[in-house]
């Protein structure tokens, strides 16, 4: 049986069994062979029938659970607790009610128990058997709640365990105890409360002692393990300007860490570019805190080695701001101004001598990173070496590595991804994002390059999110051949970061806006 419950309506499908398909008759072609005979689809469309509601016709029901081939428990927004039979004709009637808005449903079978989720964090549990033995209509005795204050969107029965979604997009697993009020969490998988703007991962050493981050829009950065256990977050100000509307308008872009997590770097739709030293997984220090751009900051890139640390941040002002790290001091070095067009992606290549940069202009700005000793001190500068003219607007850029690391990738808005050579500018190949069918090709943001394995056959991974489908999608980043594709968000997927270890093992970590 297959349940589904609409605002005001229930449907009911039956899955029948195998039809006997009749033998057909042999064909042979002109010249005798015999042809392969046409295979008869033995399955079909299942037809669905609609739920007589009776007294409950004017109900909102919001969840349903199957308790057996028949019967399903079925809520209503207001609290109503019914039982849906289908074995000797359609029935639908009321058990009993919790007295609270319902959310969510969760059947444990072999326990045979019943939890009711609802607003504000309210969660019953009443014994199967009991609940569907009373009549008339009551609130059972057996009923045990608590409330935890935020609203339950979802639960499920894993194993042995219970898990519960919340409105502030929090986990939390606790055992499957009949007693409620005993339920004994065993672990919380706390959330940002916000829509989660990206993603990035950390060196294996890092102070937090995490694997990567995440970033939402209030500027809260969580930092988590592989686990999915928080280590710790930062809070980043996010400064508002009453605009006399209830929503705010600035929020935090863009958060790139440096190798061991040593300094955090942000950027806010207000241009504002922060830099936060981390002392321990709960202080931080704000050692640079400047207005580098007039509008949005689009993104950040890093570059770290033994002499030199420099930022570089690009924005819809049509500018590039270079900082360095100079005495201990951020200093800024250079404004380049040769763009257009908004600047939506960059990245240092060549272990740090050259920059690109890639605008909506539809050109790629390669700069030569020069060094020049004047006085005591050493003055870097970026000097234009190569642009690139594009069919099409740049969306995301990525560096290649190993044996490709003297190329780099960009997605285009006219659906494709393209390769080229930095020594040279040179277009290597290019490919449509399309899926295994050859179709429904989409526009690839936050592109990830992954390294090429050691291991032959094995391809080099290529991971885009795609907001057309709300998917995250793998291609070979030589071939341009669909790998895979995952949904598992239900609004839009806002980045991805690719996971790789010495074993060869890859691990893709996707973030979304739910």
């Amino acid at each position: 049986m297959l349940f589904r419950i609409g605002t005001r309506h229930i449907k009911i499908w039956r899955v029948e069994e195998n039809r006997s398909v009749s033998p057909s008759k042999r064909r042979f072609a002109l010249d005798g062979t015999p042809q392969p005979a046409v295979v008869q689809p033995i399955l079909k469309t299942l037809a669905g029938r609609n739920v007589l509601l009776g007294p409950l016709v004017e109900a909102t029901f919001t969840a349903i659970a199957p308790i057996s081939n028949h019967k399903a428990i079925v809520c209503t927004e207001r609290g109503d607790v019914c039982l849906l039979d289908d074995s000797e004709g359609q029935k639908l009637v009321k058990l009993a009610s919790t007295g609270f808005f319902v959310t969510c449903l969760a059947v444990d079978v072999e326990s045979r128990r019943i939890k009711i989720g609802g607003r504000k964090g309210r969660l019953q549990s009443t014994s199967m058997d009991e609940l569907l033995s009373l009549s008339p209509p009551e609130s059972p005795k057996s009923f045990s709640e608590t409330s935890s204050g935020h609203d339950l969107c979802a639960m499920g029965y894993a194993a042995d365990s219970l898990v519960t979604v919340d409105s502030n997009n929090s986990i939390e697993i606790s055992s499957s105890n009949p007693d409620v009020t005993n339920m004994g969490v065993q672990k919380i998988l706390s959330a940002h409360g916000d829509a989660v703007l990206g993603i990035g991962l950390l060196s294996l050493e890092n102070r937090m002692d995490a694997a990567f981050f995440t970033w939402s829009a209030n500027g809260t950065i969580v930092f988590w393990d592989l686990d999915g256990s928080s280590k710790g977050f930062v809070k980043v100000e996010v400064e508002q300007v009453s605009t006399g509307d209830d929503e705010p308008i600035n929020q935090c872009q863009v958060v790139r860490a440096t190798k061991n997590a040593a300094f955090l770097v942000t950027g806010d739709k207000y241009g504002v570019l922060r830099v936060l030293k981390i002392v321990d997984p709960s202080t931080h220090e704000c050692e640079l805190e400047t207005r580098a751009h007039m509008s949005d900051i689009q993104d950040i890139a890093l570059h770290e080695s033994e002499n030199i640390t420099m930022i570089a941040s690009c924005s819809r002002d049509r500018t590039v701001q270079l900082f360095r790290l100079l005495l201990g001091e951020w200093v800024l070095t250079q404004t380049l101004d040769d763009h257009s067009a908004s600047v939506c992606s960059l990245l240092f290549a060549e272990n740090g001598e050259k920059l690109i940069s890639c605008s909506t202009d539809r050109t790629i700005h390669i700069r030569q990173l020069v060094k020049k000793d004047v006085g005591s001190q050493d003055v870097i500068a970026a000097l234009p070496l190569r642009i690139i003219t594009l069919k099409a607007s740049p969306v995301s850029m990525a560096a290649c590595f190993a044996d490709q690391m003297g190329n780099f990738v960009v997605s285009l808005l006219d659906r494709s991804v393209a390769i080229y050579e930095i020594a040279s500018g040179r277009l290597v190949g290019s490919f449509r994002a399309t899926d295994s069918e050859g179709a429904e090709a989409v526009v690839l943001d936050a592109l990830v390059m992954g390294r090429p394995s050691s291991i032959p056959g094995r391809p080099t991974i290529l991971a885009g999110v795609s907001t057309t489908d709300k998917s995250v999608r793998v291609y070979d980043g030589i071939t341009g051949v669909f790998l895979d594709r995952e949904f598992g968000h239900t609004a839009s997927v806002t980045d991805v970061a690719l996971l790789e270890s010495d074993s060869e093992e890859k691990i893709l970590i996707s973030s979304g806006a739910e």
